[in-house]
Protein backbone atom coordinates (compact mmCIF):
# COMPACT_ATOMS: atom_id res chain seq x y z
CA UNK A 1 0.00 0.00 0.00
CA UNK A 2 1.16 3.43 -0.96
CA UNK A 3 1.98 5.77 1.67
CA UNK A 4 -0.39 8.84 2.29
CA UNK A 5 2.95 11.11 1.64
CA UNK A 6 3.60 9.22 -1.62
CA UNK A 7 -0.14 9.98 -2.66
CA UNK A 8 -0.04 13.33 -1.65
CA UNK A 9 3.43 14.40 -3.75
CA UNK A 10 1.58 12.34 -7.15
CA UNK A 11 -1.35 14.71 -6.49
CA UNK A 12 0.43 17.77 -6.36
CA UNK A 13 2.20 16.79 -9.31
CA UNK A 14 -1.02 15.82 -11.46
CA UNK A 15 -2.41 18.92 -10.48
CA UNK A 16 0.90 21.06 -11.70
CA UNK A 17 1.09 19.12 -15.06
CA UNK A 18 -2.68 20.06 -15.41
CA UNK A 19 -2.46 23.82 -14.43
CA UNK A 20 0.93 23.84 -16.76
CA UNK A 21 -1.40 22.29 -19.82
CA UNK A 22 -4.11 24.76 -19.35
CA UNK A 23 -1.81 27.70 -19.07
CA UNK A 24 -0.10 26.77 -22.28
CA UNK A 25 -3.43 26.22 -24.21
CA UNK A 26 -4.57 29.71 -23.02
CA UNK A 27 -1.54 31.15 -24.02
CA UNK A 28 -1.85 29.44 -27.88
CA UNK A 29 -5.46 30.31 -27.83
CA UNK A 30 -4.58 34.17 -27.20
CA UNK A 31 -1.68 34.48 -29.66
CA UNK A 32 -3.00 36.56 -32.56
CA UNK A 33 -2.84 34.09 -35.79
CA UNK A 34 -2.30 36.12 -38.64
CA UNK A 35 -3.60 34.38 -42.18
CA UNK A 36 -1.72 35.21 -45.19
CA UNK A 37 -2.99 35.50 -48.71
CA UNK A 38 -1.23 35.59 -51.78
CA UNK A 39 -0.48 38.80 -53.44
CA UNK A 40 -1.05 40.39 -56.68
CA UNK A 41 1.48 42.28 -59.07
CA UNK A 42 -1.19 45.31 -58.76
CA UNK A 43 -1.12 44.77 -54.81
CA UNK A 44 2.35 44.74 -54.90
CA UNK A 45 2.58 48.06 -56.42
CA UNK A 46 0.21 49.55 -54.34
CA UNK A 47 2.28 48.47 -51.44
CA UNK A 48 5.61 49.65 -52.04
CA UNK A 49 6.97 49.69 -48.73
CA UNK A 50 6.32 53.78 -49.66
CA UNK A 51 5.35 56.80 -48.10
CA UNK A 52 3.08 58.80 -49.80
CA UNK A 53 2.61 63.31 -48.80
CA UNK A 54 -0.63 63.92 -50.01
CA UNK A 55 -2.59 65.31 -47.30
CA UNK A 56 -5.25 67.12 -49.69
CA UNK A 57 -6.95 64.83 -52.68
CA UNK A 58 -8.76 67.87 -53.50
CA UNK A 59 -5.73 69.45 -55.08
CA UNK A 60 -5.01 66.78 -57.34
CA UNK A 61 -6.72 67.47 -60.98
CA UNK A 62 -8.20 64.71 -63.54
CA UNK A 63 -6.00 61.49 -63.73
CA UNK A 64 -3.55 62.16 -61.07
CA UNK A 65 -6.86 62.03 -58.35
CA UNK A 66 -8.32 59.34 -60.41
CA UNK A 67 -5.43 57.30 -60.10
CA UNK A 68 -5.38 58.41 -56.02
CA UNK A 69 -8.42 57.48 -55.28
CA UNK A 70 -8.00 53.81 -57.22
CA UNK A 71 -4.67 53.32 -55.51
CA UNK A 72 -6.21 54.03 -52.04
CA UNK A 73 -9.66 52.05 -52.77
CA UNK A 74 -7.29 49.42 -53.44
CA UNK A 75 -5.30 49.42 -50.28
CA UNK A 76 -8.46 49.38 -48.26
CA UNK A 77 -9.73 46.33 -50.10
CA UNK A 78 -6.68 44.32 -50.03
CA UNK A 79 -4.85 45.02 -46.53
CA UNK A 80 -4.98 43.33 -43.28
CA UNK A 81 -4.57 45.90 -41.45
CA UNK A 82 -6.02 49.50 -41.74
CA UNK A 83 -4.39 52.13 -38.99
CA UNK A 84 -3.98 55.24 -37.85
CA UNK A 85 -0.29 55.01 -36.64
CA UNK A 86 2.49 57.54 -35.18
CA UNK A 87 5.82 57.11 -36.40
CA UNK A 88 8.17 56.96 -32.93
CA UNK A 89 11.74 56.15 -34.41
CA UNK A 90 13.77 55.71 -37.83
CA UNK A 91 16.55 53.40 -37.72
CA UNK A 92 19.02 52.67 -40.46
CA UNK A 93 21.15 49.73 -40.97
CA UNK A 94 23.93 49.26 -43.51
CA UNK A 95 24.92 46.31 -44.90
CA UNK A 96 28.78 45.15 -45.56
CA UNK A 97 27.86 46.34 -49.75
CA UNK A 98 26.59 49.37 -48.08
CA UNK A 99 22.69 49.00 -49.19
CA UNK A 100 20.68 50.92 -46.57
CA UNK A 101 17.56 49.41 -44.76
CA UNK A 102 15.00 52.08 -42.82
CA UNK A 103 12.86 50.92 -40.40
CA UNK A 104 10.49 52.52 -38.92
CA UNK A 105 8.66 51.83 -35.92
CA UNK A 106 4.99 52.64 -35.88
CA UNK A 107 2.70 53.16 -32.79
CA UNK A 108 -0.75 51.51 -33.09
CA UNK A 109 -3.17 54.75 -32.59
CA UNK A 110 -6.64 53.40 -33.66
CA UNK A 111 -6.83 49.90 -35.53
CA UNK A 112 -9.80 50.47 -38.52
CA UNK A 113 -9.10 46.80 -39.57
CA UNK A 114 -7.65 43.71 -39.61
CA UNK A 115 -6.24 41.04 -36.91
CA UNK A 116 -2.72 40.14 -35.48
CA UNK A 117 -2.21 43.68 -34.10
CA UNK A 118 -3.52 45.79 -31.01
CA UNK A 119 -4.23 49.47 -30.55
CA UNK A 120 -1.26 50.73 -28.40
CA UNK A 121 1.39 48.26 -30.34
CA UNK A 122 3.93 49.06 -31.90
CA UNK A 123 5.09 47.45 -35.68
CA UNK A 124 8.07 47.95 -37.91
CA UNK A 125 7.86 48.89 -41.17
CA UNK A 126 11.25 48.62 -43.26
CA UNK A 127 11.65 49.34 -46.51
CA UNK A 128 14.97 48.42 -48.66
CA UNK A 129 17.71 49.86 -50.94
CA UNK A 130 16.21 48.76 -54.30
CA UNK A 131 12.23 48.64 -52.82
CA UNK A 132 10.01 50.65 -54.69
CA UNK A 133 9.25 53.04 -51.89
CA UNK A 134 12.59 53.65 -50.77
CA UNK A 135 13.48 56.90 -52.04
CA UNK A 136 10.00 58.09 -50.29
CA UNK A 137 11.13 57.18 -47.11
CA UNK A 138 15.73 58.23 -47.42
CA UNK A 139 16.59 61.13 -45.97
CA UNK A 140 13.01 62.08 -45.18
CA UNK A 141 13.36 62.01 -41.41
CA UNK A 142 11.59 65.33 -40.82
CA UNK A 143 8.53 64.22 -42.89
CA UNK A 144 7.85 61.18 -40.92
CA UNK A 145 8.99 61.26 -37.39
CA UNK A 146 6.91 62.06 -34.98
CA UNK A 147 3.80 62.43 -38.03
CA UNK A 148 0.90 60.63 -37.88
CA UNK A 149 -0.24 58.22 -40.97
CA UNK A 150 -2.54 55.98 -42.27
CA UNK A 151 -1.03 52.68 -42.17
CA UNK A 152 -2.44 50.25 -44.80
CA UNK A 153 -0.31 46.81 -44.22
CA UNK A 154 -0.59 43.71 -46.26
CA UNK A 155 1.15 40.50 -44.69
CA UNK A 156 3.62 38.31 -46.64
CA UNK A 157 5.72 35.24 -46.90
CA UNK A 158 8.37 34.38 -49.18
CA UNK A 159 7.66 30.32 -48.93
CA UNK A 160 6.23 28.02 -46.18
CA UNK A 161 8.63 28.27 -43.09
CA UNK A 162 9.84 31.73 -43.52
CA UNK A 163 8.92 34.73 -41.57
CA UNK A 164 5.49 36.45 -42.05
CA UNK A 165 6.55 40.26 -43.10
CA UNK A 166 4.64 43.34 -43.33
CA UNK A 167 4.34 45.21 -46.76
CA UNK A 168 2.98 48.73 -46.35
CA UNK A 169 2.27 52.01 -47.33
CA UNK A 170 1.50 55.09 -45.70
CA UNK A 171 -0.65 58.09 -46.26
CA UNK A 172 -0.97 61.35 -44.05
CA UNK A 173 -3.95 60.89 -41.38
CA UNK A 174 -5.49 64.56 -42.70
CA UNK A 175 -9.28 65.56 -42.30
CA UNK A 176 -9.50 64.46 -46.25
CA UNK A 177 -7.57 61.39 -46.20
CA UNK A 178 -9.09 59.92 -42.96
CA UNK A 179 -12.59 60.96 -44.26
CA UNK A 180 -11.63 58.66 -47.57
CA UNK A 181 -10.36 55.79 -45.82
CA UNK A 182 -13.20 55.53 -42.93
CA UNK A 183 -16.03 56.25 -45.47
CA UNK A 184 -13.82 52.82 -47.73
CA UNK A 185 -13.32 50.79 -44.66
CA UNK A 186 -17.28 50.42 -43.80
CA UNK A 187 -18.12 50.06 -47.24
CA UNK A 188 -15.90 46.83 -46.73
CA UNK A 189 -17.29 45.72 -43.65
CA UNK A 190 -20.83 46.56 -45.15
CA UNK A 191 -22.80 43.52 -46.74
CA UNK A 192 -22.58 43.40 -51.04
CA UNK A 193 -26.15 44.88 -51.04
CA UNK A 194 -25.24 47.73 -49.08
CA UNK A 195 -22.56 48.52 -50.93
CA UNK A 196 -23.49 50.67 -53.32
CA UNK A 197 -25.40 52.93 -50.97
CA UNK A 198 -22.05 54.28 -49.05
CA UNK A 199 -20.63 57.57 -51.54
CA UNK A 200 -17.56 58.53 -50.63
CA UNK A 201 -17.36 62.41 -50.54
CA UNK A 202 -13.87 64.10 -51.52
CA UNK A 203 -15.06 67.64 -52.59
CA UNK A 204 -14.73 70.25 -50.12
CA UNK A 205 -18.02 71.50 -47.75
CA UNK A 206 -19.94 74.03 -48.55
CA UNK A 207 -18.14 75.99 -45.75
CA UNK A 208 -15.08 75.70 -46.26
Amino acid sequence: MRSSTSLDRSLVLRTLACVLVLALASCGSSAPRIVVTPMTSAQRAVFENGVDYIDDPALLEGSWLETWEQEIDLRVRAADVVAYVRITTMRTDTDLERNQTHRLVARIDTLRLGDGVTEGEEIELVVRQGDAGFDTVHEQDRRILNQRFAAFVKWTQESEGMPVVARWHLSPASERVVRRVNSLVEARRSPDDDRRRIIVHDQPDDEE
